[in-house]
Parts: C-alpha cells; structure tokens; sequence
C-alpha cells in the first residue's frame, strides 16, 4: 500500500509561551502547548499513524510532528487530519472547562468564542512517492510554508472594551477588581475570594491568559503551581549560601517572601520589620546579614535555537550509504534526549527550565551559575550522538538578557529573543552568544561573540576575567581608562583607523601592568614577588587579547568588559 507522509504543526506560539508577564505564565504556556502537542501525537498514533518525530515517549513534546499513514485516499486522508485537529480542540476545550468548574466560574459566550478561535493548525499531506524520502519531505515543507503564506484570517468580533493585560489583543473575560473599584465594561469580576496569587488587582484577562494563569488546580500534581518568580530565581544562589551558612535554619528560606527580603536586605530601619511580615522573612534577612551574603537583584534569561536546522533536516550531509529517513528519526531521538538532560543540568539553584525542546529552549538561570550553564548547554548540544550518520556537528546561537526582577517579564523577553537574532548574524556559520544587561538604571549593555576561539570556551574566558576582578588580583580602572581610549580611537562612523588593534593591544598591557594589585607575601623576596606579579601581567594581557580579537569589532570588545565590571560586583 502507498504511504503518505504527514506534518502537523500547532500554534500560536507567540501566545502560548511569549505572552507572559509572571514567569508562571510562561512555564503554564509552554506546558499547555507541549500537552496540546501530545495529545495530537497520540491521536496520530491511535489513527495508525506512524510518528517520525518528535519521539513520542519522551516529556517534552514540541509543536511539529511529522508522521506517515499507509493510506493513499485523499478523503481518508483528510478525516485523519480533521481528527487530529479535533482531537486538540476537544482538549483545550475540556481543559478550559476544567479551569472554570476548578473556581465554580460561568463560562461567558466571549469566553466560548475566545477558546474556539484560539488555536492555530497547520497540517497537509504529502504521497510517498517513487523520488527519495528527503524529496517528499523537502516538498511537504515547502508545502506548509506555502499554506503559512496564504493564511485566511478568520474575522473576529468583538464588542469595544478594555483589552487583556498580558496579550493586548483580545477583550477581557474575567478581571480582579481592587476594594472600591469601578466595575470593567467587558468581563465578569472575579469573586474576592479568588486566590490572589493567580491574579492581581486591576488585572484583567482573555480567555486564553486566563486558563493559562489558573493551569495548577486543574493538572494537579503533574503541574508545578510553584514555579519561581523572577525575585526568587535571582536569590537562588543566596539562598543556597544561607542553607550551608546555617544548616539548622534550611526551613525559612521555603516561606521567605522574595520582594519584601529584598527590602529588609537593602534597608534595615524598623519601618520595614513591620507585623505585615512573616518570621521566615525576617530571619532569613537578619542571617544574611550576619553571614555577609549578597543578595543580587538580577538574573537572566537564556533561549536559543540550533543554527540552519532546516539544513540538517532538509539538506543533510550524511556518511555513505546512510538511510535518510534513519538520520531523520536518530536525529529526532538525539534532540529529546538532549532535551531531558537540560532538565537535569539547569536545576535550582542554577535556575530553572520553561522548555527545553532539543534543538531550541528558553530559561532562566541565576546569574551566579550563567556562564558555566552558557558552556555546558552548548558543549553537550555539540556532542549528539549522531557520529554514524555524518562527520557535521550541530551548533546553536544564543541570546541572554540579564535584567533586575521589577523590569517588566515581556520587556526582558523581547531583549532575549532580539540578542538571539543578532547572534545568528554574526557571520554565515552562526555558532554565537549575544548578551545584553538590562540595568535597573536604564543603560543597557550588550555584545556578542563565538562562542569559541580555538579550542576555548569564550564565556569560560570571561569568567576568568571576572574572577580575577573579584580577587582583586587587578583594577577595573583598566576597564575605565580602555573606555577612555576607545573614545579617542573611534571615528565619527564608530570604525577605528588603520593598525588599531596594534595600539589596543600594546594598550592593553600597559594598563594592566598599571593596574594588577597582589600584594607582596610574607617572607616572599623581591624578585619572586616581580616575577608572580609579572606572570600574572603576561596571563591578563593574554586573555584580554584573545578576548579583544573574538570580538566583531571594537565596541563588542568595550561591551563586554563593561559586562565583566557588572558581573564582578553582582556574583557571589
């Protein structure tokens, strides 16, 4: 019997995962959609399909499966498709439901409407012809790119009113108003005894934000309703200081509250130990002070996405004699396990997962452990065990946003996601990191680079810079009076003259022999001092060389030293 090769996609992504302004918003949309994914490789499954990829016994399920039927009738054919999207708009349906019966809430006709016209499915079917499987998957990719360029947009009514306070886009169905508060013009208020951790006061939602926020109560167990607020992510490493610190107290940091630690850490006055405040709070804060730990207000959001993937899958440089199709499903296998071993690298209190699909993720890490999780994640990307199919490693490109915990959620995401796209267009072969640090002052740094040189890991090099500072083995005055020169040497287009990088080097050793500060040790004579102190001159000058010339140009350069001077003081 013929075969016929079928790829199925769902969305809207956008929505789903990006449209967030509490983390718990984010790790709800990625679950929700992953679920959603599952339930229509299930359905796949169930209608005789056979899954190509993604595997479906793994967690994390992304939101592309390709399959194929051995069925050639064109109406046979398009039932198994209307099945399986049904199948998905039947779910989110039940799980909607699910939510408002969790808090005996009414569904309104806006609400119904909002969850019917929610969902996004792309979906076709291509005959496994005479030509080659990569053939007839190039020509069903192509195909649904074709379908995603012609979409039809379904006309939405919608009556005037104020609109939802995560998307923007669509009216609120249900709000929280505060005591004394105006009743909305669209929606239905919520009762006050609705948890307010679900929703704040004058927010108001649509009805997908809505079922995303209120996720917990309906998956139970299987749902983390405690997933760390942007505060609690930045205090991580704090928190695992204190634990070591004092072992007989481990139990506070769980009821510590996040912001008002943060208030009682910056300002010790009497006001602030107020009754309003839980005991947990108020030792965690007078041990943290006992102990000297510092409490950083910032941390980080990585996401990335592997480079020319649509190369590995569609143009493939395989071993001879090597089964496409087979490349096709190990290479599948190998991003879910890769998938699964993100879960146990990035775990509290380096930070913690939204999703981790294979080839693209998004998370949030503590800036204490950023760089060494930067390395580990990109490393093991590049060693799947795909060597008996090709000689090609994967690579992917990244973008970091470092930002304080009141920065708004969507503003740091919108920073990540545009150093990812400026990483990927760095050079042709990609394979980049783009860092920016978002200041709670308002200026913003940012660069991007390799994410090596040789055979050395650049954020490792970094790092060591950073470690360096932080002994104060060296200044950062050097870091100021490269600024300086920098000015100086940039023309009025932001280029520099011929035969800078000669002065900046030459520079650069200068003012690090100016700048290194170890003191001379006890009993240690004259000129082994010198020669400790000259070493260590030659190793900064070294780095900062290989640092200097990773960069793309000059300003990426002065970018990320700046970087360095913030780093150093905000680590432990």
């Amino acid at each position: 019997m013929n075969k016929t090769l079928f790829l199925f996609t769902l969305g809207p992504v956008q929505s789903f995962i990006f449209q967030a302004r509490k983390t718990q918003d984010l790790y709800a949309g990625s679950y929700l959609l992953s679920h959603l994914a599952d339930i229509a490789v299930k359905k796949t499954i169930e209608l005789g399909g056979e899954i190509i990829f993604p595997d479906p016994h793994k967690r994390s399920i992304p939101n592309r499966l390709l399959a194929y039927f051995s069925e050639s009738d064109n109406e046979k054919l398009k039932a198994i498709g209307q099945s399986i999207q049904g199948a998905v708009q039947h779910e989110f349906r039940t799980i909607a439901n699910g939510v408002l019966a969790s808090f005996s809430l009414e569904e309104s006709t806006e609400f119904k409407e909002q969850i019917a016209q929610h969902l996004e499915f792309y979906w076709l079917f291509q005959p496994w012809g005479k030509s080659d499987y990569l053939d007839n998957y190039r020509s069903i990719i192509a195909g649904l790119r074709t379908i995603k360029g012609t979409k039809i947009f379904e006309q939405i009514t919608e009556a005037p009113g104020k609109k939802c306070s995560v998307s923007g886009e669509h009216n609120i169905v249900f709000y929280r108003k505060d005591r004394g508060g105006e009743r909305g013009s669209t929606g239905s208020a919520l009762p006050r005894s609705f948890p307010i951790r679900l929703m704040d006061d004058n927010e108001g939602l649509d009805a997908a934000n809505f079922i995303k926020r209120c996720l917990g109560p309906y998956f139970k167990e299987d749902f983390d309703s405690s997933f760390p607020s942007t505060a609690r992510i930045a205090l991580m490493e704090a928190g695992e200081r204190l634990k070591k610190e004092r072992p007989d107290h481990q139990r506070i940091w769980k009821g510590v509250e996040e912001l008002a630690l943060f208030k009682l850490v910056e300002n010790s006055s009497a006001e602030e130990k107020s009754d309003s405040l839980n005991k947990e709070t108020i030792q965690a804060a007078a041990l943290i002070k006992e102990h000297k730990i510092h409490c950083s207000p910032y941390y980080a959001i990585m996401l990335f996405d592997g480079d020319d993937m649509g190369k590995w899958y569609g143009e493939p440089h395989l071993k001879a004699g090597v089964s496409q199709y087979d490349f096709h499903s190990a290479l599948s296998a190998r991003m879910v396990d890769f998938a699964d071993e993100v879960q146990k690298i990035l775990i509290e209190p380096r930070g913690r997962v939204i999703y981790a699909g294979g080839e693209d993720f998004l998370g949030f890490i503590n800036i204490n452990h950023l760089l060494k999780v930067m390395v580990e994640l990109r490393e093991r990307f590049g060693r799947l065990n795909i060597q008996e199919y090709t000689e090609d490693r994967p690579t992917f490109s990244a973008g970091i946003a470092i930002a304080h915990y009141k920065t708004p959620l969507s503003e740091v995401l919108k920073w990540a996601k545009k150093m990812e796209k400026w990483a990927k267009e760095i050079d042709t072969q990609k394979d980049a990191f783009g860092i920016a640090v978002l200041k709670h002052s308002g200026e913003t740094q940012m660069t991007r680079l390799k994410w090596r040189s040789n055979d050395l890991w650049i954020p490792q090099l970094i790092e060591r810079l950073m470690e360096r500072v932080k002994k104060e083995d060296v200044s950062t005055t050097f870091i100021k009076q490269l600024n300086q020169i920098f000015l100086k040497l940039f023309e009025s287009d932001g280029n520099t003259f011929d035969h800078a990088d000669l002065i900046i080097k030459a520079e650069i050793k200068r003012l690090v022999g100016r700048s290194v500060t170890v003191e001379k040790l006890i009993g240690e004579d004259r000129e082994r001092f010198e020669n400790r102190r000259t070493d260590l001159v030659n190793v900064l000058t070294e780095d900062l060389s290989k640092l200097y010339f990773s960069c793309k140009n000059q300003m990426d350069f002065l970018s990320v030293l700046n970087i360095v001077t913030f780093l150093q003081r905000e680590v432990i």
